[in-house]
């Protein structure tokens, strides 16, 4: 017999009777029809009384709904998991909670699939956008498929990294910021610290972006690039360049002088996300084990431990 997580069932059950999940779904969907209508409008302006319309115009305008539609997840999740177990310890319910027969671990699952399971809702209920795009043609169900795996994997690294934290901080405030700041570091700040003091000193010597994104500058960024499989949003990009060449050779622009293997340029899609879901089930497990009663329950736990 199946038998669900009962933590998952119950923030299930609680996130299915508040105002704000009907909230978040009317406001999410709303930013990004608006954003579709907009991206329509400019591609099929541009076909004037033609009636036709170029498919590279619609796929790039797949690519760029599908990436507003990541980005959004990735702004949302953490927020979701990182008040978790802080809302807990603040509401003093988290010790009754380890005393229940769930396990750390099963405890850490539940509120992590609860979340998960928002942001997936929030997602499949945005396909009738995407499937105007899939409608005009160039894109395939199975493309779609790719992107919603691609959206879960994200969801579920970001959502680890909010649940370390709000495992580890007391206040839920603290847990937020520290969660969208690893995230932004980890988004945006490896780009930068690897890479941003090469491009600013091209732009000094050659004062253009075409020069560096074909390759012809002197800049040499090695197997640094290797780093960027953390990066989520890399993810997306290599997705979106394998399947529809959208943004030119991404991997050229990484790595001029081809010092990334074949290998791992090839296959940067599957190896990403192996490696980002080895990095959520480790979180997981580290986050098992931080949680643990307030301050003064621990400490009565270990003095008894000790006699």
């Amino acid at each position: 017999m199946l038998h669900w997580n009962p933590i998952f069932i119950k923030e299930i059950r609680q996130n299915a009777r508040m105002k704000k999940t009907a909230v978040m779904l009317i406001l999410y969907n709303s930013f990004l029809a608006l954003f579709g209508l907009f991206a329509f409008y400019l591609t099929f302006r541009r076909t004037g009384n033609t009636l036709q319309a170029d498919y590279a115009d619609v796929l790039t305008m797949y690519g760029i709904i599908t990436g507003i539609e990541f980005v959004l997840v990735l702004a949302i999740v953490p927020a979701l998991t990182a008040t978790s177990i802080a809302t807990e310890r603040e509401k003093q319910t988290l010790d009754i909670l380890l005393t229940t027969k769930i396990s750390r671990r099963g405890i850490i699952l539940g509120k992590l699939a609860s979340a998960i399971s928002i942001m997936m809702l929030l997602v499949i209920s945005s396909l009738p956008i995407i499937s105007v795009v899939f409608s005009i043609g160039g894109i395939t169900l199975g493309d779609i498929m790719v992107f919603m795996f691609l959206t879960l994997i994200a969801a579920i690294f970001a959502g680890s990294i909010g649940m370390i934290f709000s495992c580890l901080c007391k206040k839920t405030v603290t847990a937020i910021v520290a969660s969208y700041l690893v995230l932004i570091a980890l988004v945006g700040g490896l780009p930068f610290l690897f890479f941003g003091p090469e491009i600013v000193a091209h732009f000094r010597a050659y004062g253009n972006y075409w020069g560096l994104y074909y390759g012809a500058s002197e800049v040499t960024y090695q197997s640094r690039v290797v780093v960027f499989i953390l990066n989520p949003f890399f993810t997306f990009l290599a997705m979106v360049n394998q399947k529809f060449l959208l943004g030119g050779d991404f991997f050229a622009y990484l790595d001029p002088n081809k010092r990334v293997t074949a290998f791992i340029a090839e296959h940067w899609f599957s190896l990403s996300i192996t490696v980002q879901a080895f990095l959520s089930a480790c979180m997981i497990e580290v986050s098992s084990r931080l949680l643990v009663p307030g301050d003064k329950e621990g400490k009565l736990v270990k003095k008894r431990n000790r006699r």
